[in-house]
């Protein structure tokens, strides 16, 4: 589709990794069980919680943080 060879195509995304253009994928989902991790995921819903200026979420992100170490 691009006309490139697999070797270009993998050039390109190696150098778009490094240099962080990519922060991330979110197509590959891994069996975490079948690989012997044991993690726990949690969800937390901020409710009444106005943003500030100056990063107030930023804040209680990191305060949430802190609490869960």
């Amino acid at each position: 589709m691009l006309n490139l060879t697999e070797a270009e195509v993998t050039a390109r995304s190696n150098l778009r990794d490094e240099t962080k253009l990519i922060l991330g994928y979110r197509l590959t989902v891994l069996n975490e069980e079948k690989l012997g991790l044991e993690t726990v995921r949690a969800v937390i819903e901020v409710k009444d919680h106005l943003p500030e200026r100056g990063g107030g979420l930023d804040r209680l992100a990191e305060r949430i943080a802190r609490t869960m170490k």
